[in-house]
């Protein structure tokens, strides 16, 4: 059976972002920046930074430069997940469910979800 990976998490949460354009440059939410992305996955910032520059040397993940919402002017890094990056957690997903694996383990909380949010979230498995 396969295994969920903090690296998995981090693009399960990212990909609740998929709707932000990496050209986007003002009120971006603060969980895109790394300090978000470690609160919400659960693990440190440093982590957080080891495991993203190893994703965006494999071209899963992008850097933007943006003002986070509600914190300040000065622009901050930003990570999105690239088209590789989705279609890599796609078929992460296909694993786990072929596997009968619960994907509520990878972060996706469908009961705290709006309806659109699950769409980006879990993709083309409600369609």
């Amino acid at each position: 059976m396969s295994m969920i990976t903090r690296r998995d998490k981090i693009m399960a949460h990212l990909n609740r972002y998929i709707h932000i354009r990496p050209d986007s440059e003002f009120c971006a939410p603060f969980e895109i920046t790394q300090d978000g992305i470690a609160a919400s996955v659960g693990i440190t910032r440093n982590h957080v930074s080891i495991l993203l520059g190893e994703m965006v040397k494999k071209g899963e993940v992008t850097i933007g430069f943006a003002t986070i919402r509600g914190i300040s002017a000065k622009k901050r890094k930003v990570y999105l997940l690239t088209m590789l990056g989705r279609n890599t957690l796609k078929d992460k997903i296909d694993s786990l469910v072929a596997g009968g694996y619960p994907l509520g383990e990878l972060g996706v909380d469908l009961t705290r979800m709006t309806m659109d949010e699950v769409r980006r979230s879990v993709g083309d498995y409600l369609d």
